[in-house]
């Protein structure tokens, strides 16, 4: 993907490139230029290019390793994680341009709940190549099952909390940021084992995913999230900007490993 051996200048043109993406998505949501449904044709097409770059990224990750290798399984199942958000993401951007106002369980959930397994299998498989004297498989499987059932009932415990009875809307709204919490809790651990060093740069991204689904869950709590460029709402733009620029800090993340991989070194100017 990057042919060039010098990757500070890669680097250059990879952030100027979703800079542009990032304002022209500001641009069009602020302004809307376009009559009809075209603005939110654009929108959801940038970002879907966002959506799809960590899975691009990632796909250049497995060229690196043989079957089997353990770093090829975490980016294995990361490809499968993202690669099913991004499937969620286009299905939620043809309702959004067909229906509207996309229901808070739709076609789209099945996708992004598998793919949260795939994100918790492949960090586990993370922590298990750092301590793989202690970390079976066995204990692989019992702790993803037990990360997402006790995000599920953190979720289940908030849905009763604020609604006094199950609700499936509800219960997602919380379910996501919830699971995301998790995935975060996880990762950090890992960027505190890993330090400031290139390993830990992939896993910011969960952070800034927990940051955009606590966003859209509270602004559609609230009600104050619409689906359409033409209602021109704050809490919209804010929702979509924190989903894009998530996707731009595990791209970048992703970019990193692949960069020092091809390039088969680390240099102090780079890696700083």
């Amino acid at each position: 993907m990057f042919k060039s051996p010098q990757p500070k200048q890669n680097l250059i043109v990879f952030l100027a490139v979703m800079v542009l993406l990032f304002l022209i998505y500001t641009w069009v949501y602020l302004v809307a230029p376009f009559s009809g449904s075209g603005n939110d044709l654009i929108l959801n097409l940038i970002y879907l290019v966002f959506s799809a770059y960590p899975v691009l990224l990632l796909w250049q990750l497995l060229g690196f390793y043989e079957r089997g290798e353990g770093p090829r399984l975490i980016w294995g199942c990361f490809i499968v994680g993202f690669g099913l958000f991004f499937i969620g993401d286009g299905i939620w951007a043809i309702l959004n341009m067909t229906i509207s106002e996309v229901p808070s369980f739709s076609i789209a959930d099945p996708f992004y709940l598998i793919g949260y397994v795939f994100l918790f299998v492949g960090l586990f498989q993370q922590y298990r190549l750092i301590f793989s004297s202690r970390f079976t498989k066995k204990k692989l499987a019992i702790y993803t099952f037990a990360a997402y059932l006790l995000a599920t009932g953190l979720a289940l415990g908030l849905t009763f909390w604020r609604s006094g009875a199950f609700d499936v809307e509800s219960f997602l709204e919380y379910l996501y940021p919830v699971l995301d919490l998790a995935l975060a809790l996880i990762a950090l651990y890992l960027v505190r084992t890993f330090g400031q060093g290139w390993l830990s740069r992939p896993f910011w991204g969960f952070i800034a995913l927990l940051v955009a689904d606590a966003i859209y869950a509270a602004s559609l709590q609230t009600g104050q999230y619409v689906f359409t460029v033409e209602q021109d709402n704050f809490y919209r733009l804010l929702s979509d900007m924190a989903y894009n620029l998530s996707y731009i800090v595990f791209a970048l993340g992703f970019w990193w490993q692949y960069t020092l991989l091809k390039t088969g070194s680390e240099t102090e100017e780079f890696a700083q």
